[in-house]
């Protein structure tokens, strides 16, 4: 599995396991637009 430097990685979820893989994986995270949904989704990239 893969993912180049500039590779975006996009999820509906919010989940803080999700986001906390995604730190150990080093990828930098933010929220994603909210998509009929109360919470937001997640962004991740490797760079910043």
């Amino acid at each position: 599995r893969v993912m180049k430097d500039s590779g975006i990685l996009a999820t509906y979820s919010c989940a803080r396991i999700i986001r906390d893989n995604m730190a150990a994986a080093d990828l930098v995270y933010d929220d994603g637009p909210i998509v009929g949904r109360r919470g937001p989704g997640t962004i991740a990239t490797k760079w910043v």
